[in-house]
């Protein structure tokens, strides 16, 4: 079996990941792998909060990875050398990874992915975070939306869910090339303890946001925690705005998980422009 690079990146979860799933159907053996490179995300890069969130998710992923006879390499150096150096030393034929927008870091992309071919490498990018790709939607003029009222009613007349993909049972075990920095290396978590409580309320990584998942899509749950700001923000229960920054909260599983119960009376959509209605106002 042959080997391909699976790039993480915001997409720290091993259930509906286009990219994984795709080094699995064209019958590689994946070799999970996160750089961290903020220098080249321009002013996109993650603040201290997201970082310290980021430290949580890649243990999480870690240990799923490991759980399922793999694990994750973390490097700390420039994106485009790192894959072209593992990509040589773990004899890798390809390389895949889902897509981020940020206008530096999808010019980045670009050029590695014109890099990585020309080396001779299947080079792969995908949609792990969208219902729709930015180019999909555009006024009669061509350009992009100004308003959310007709770029929504657009958007739902084209919208389809994509089939999701359960995480994999078992993965392969690669040995070969370098095995990457220990994750404390990347320094993500302060050193100040400022976070200190916060993990009681919160779960970072794919298991935490499942969780929060089905929490923040039950209507009945929604309620009370409307009832509980009232009185007080703390006393909420958590939702998926962390988990959602943190992309194991994708945006096409929770608009297929907020589909009203077929005993309800709810029409249908109502779930679903609720969700988005939050996504809009920063909930």
């Amino acid at each position: 079996m042959a080997n391909a690079i699976v790039w993480f990146r915001n997409d720290l979860r091993l259930a509906d990941n286009p990219a994984l799933q795709a080094a699995l159907d064209a019958g590689y053996a994946p070799i999970p792998v996160y750089i961290h490179a903020p220098e080249e995300e321009g002013d996109w890069a993650s603040g201290a909060a997201s970082e310290t969130w980021r430290h949580r998710s890649l243990a999480a992923l870690d240990a799923d990875l490991r759980g399922r006879g793999s694990r994750l390499r973390i490097f700390h150096a420039p994106t485009l050398q790192t894959l072209q150096t593992l990509a040589a030393a773990c004899d890798a034929e390809a390389v895949f990874w889902n897509r981020r927008y940020e206008p530096a870091i999808e010019k980045r992309d670009t050029a590695i992915k014109s890099a990585l071919k020309q080396q001779g490498l299947r080079a792969e990018s995908h949609n792990g975070a969208l219902l729709l790709e930015p180019w999909q939607i555009a006024t009669k003029q061509g350009g992009p939306y100004k308003v959310f009222t007709p770029f929504w009613r657009a958007g739902s007349a084209m919208l389809q869910l994509p089939m999701l993909h359960d995480a994999p049972a078992t993965l392969p075990h690669v040995d070969d090339g370098p095995h990457g920095l220990p994750l404390d290396a990347l320094n993500l978590s302060p050193s100040l303890g400022w976070d200190s409580g916060f993990w009681e309320h919160w779960q970072p990584g794919e298991r935490g946001a499942r969780a929060a998942l089905g929490n923040d899509c039950d209507p009945a749950r929604c309620r009370r925690t409307r009832r509980r700001r009232r009185i007080h923000p703390a006393a909420a229960p958590p939702g998926l705005a962390a988990a959602r920054t943190a992309a194991a909260g994708r945006a096409r599983c929770m608009a297929a998980a907020a589909r009203p119960p077929a005993a309800t009376a709810e029409r249908p959509g109502t779930h679903r422009n609720r969700l988005v209605g939050r996504r809009q106002r920063g909930a």
